[in-house]
């Protein structure tokens, strides 16, 4: 989350029901292998059971998706809604990343 949130900060989590979370909230949930992420919410689904997170430090990986039902709590941390060219730069990288997965997958099976 660096620069907004620095490596090794603490910060304060504070529990939320799903239906209070929206866009560009800061918040911690449960990732696979019980390891627990702080993330920013970049879109939820209309039918708000999943949403869409990346963390502020810049990667090719784009945004990943999560059950809104693992989320820990949300953060004090100012929120920050991303401009439409973060927003389109994000898709762009996430495509780009799981092309790049399926056709490794492809190459590997021939």
């Amino acid at each position: 989350m660096a620069p907004t949130i620095a490596v090794g900060e603490k910060v304060r989590v504070h529990a939320v029901a799903s239906g209070e979370l929206r866009v560009g909230d800061v918040v911690v949930y449960e990732g696979a292998g019980e390891v627990y992420m702080l993330h920013r919410i970049v879109m939820i689904s209309p039918s708000r059971k999943w949403f869409l997170h990346v963390g502020d430090a810049p990667t090719a990986a784009g945004p990943r998706r999560a059950e809104l039902s693992a989320v820990v709590g949300r953060t004090k941390h100012a929120r920050r809604y991303p401009s439409g060219s973060e927003m389109a730069r994000l898709v762009w990288n996430g495509a780009r990343a799981t092309l790049r997965r399926r056709l490794q997958r492809l190459s590997l099976r021939r």
